[in-house]
């Protein structure tokens, strides 16, 4: 009977992202499962790579997610120094592209708060995580380096408001899009 030949060493930027990006997760006792995965490129410099957690880890789009009113973790790790609140405005300015009219209200109730999350730290460094959770019933959560910033943001519209930075109709990346939704 032949032997099979060891299956290769993982390099070592392979063993950083199993550490940063496990294929299973625990958000409170709910267990998540990677969506899908991809790299934000911008000006063809990599900027930070980023997964996408759901209960089902078969999310197909933003609307089904958001509807089902579902646990969800976005994670990032940082693949270049990143400017706090530069951060913190990128995402705000994510949110009013892809916010219903109805909603614009509830992205400017937040802004000061989400400058004042990435704010905390005047960067994050390469390889640095960091992520956002949402719990039904518990609200949104930022975590810089493990360690939460700010309260949780109360209310399913403010996490569908955050999932359309990447998600919605005006995503900071078509192709990262695709790839955080497993297409």
């Amino acid at each position: 009977m032949a032997q099979q030949a060891a299956p290769p060493a993982a390099s070592a930027s392979e063993q950083v992202a199993v550490q940063a990006f496990p294929p299973t997760i625990f958000l409170g006792e709910e267990p998540l499962k990677i969506n899908g995965r991809g790299v934000r490129e911008r000006l063809f410099v990599k900027v930070y790579e980023m997964v996408l957690y759901t209960p089902s880890g078969s999310v197909g789009s933003m609307d089904e997610l958001a509807k089902g009113d579902k646990p969800f973790r976005l994670r990032f790790q940082a693949l270049r120094n990143i400017e706090g609140a530069g951060l913190g405005r990128i995402l705000i300015d994510g949110m009013t592209k892809n916010a219903k009219p109805e909603l614009q209200a509830t992205v400017l109730k937040h802004t000061n708060g989400i400058v004042e999350v990435f704010s905390t730290q005047a960067s994050l460094a390469k390889g640095q995580t960091f992520h956002i959770d949402y719990m039904p019933g518990k609200g949104t959560t930022f975590y810089i380096a493990e360690t939460p910033r700010g309260k949780a943001v109360e209310g399913a519209e403010f996490a569908e408001l955050i999932l359309g930075v990447w998600l919605g109709q005006h995503p900071a990346s078509d192709a990262l899009k695709a790839k955080l939704l497993g297409k």
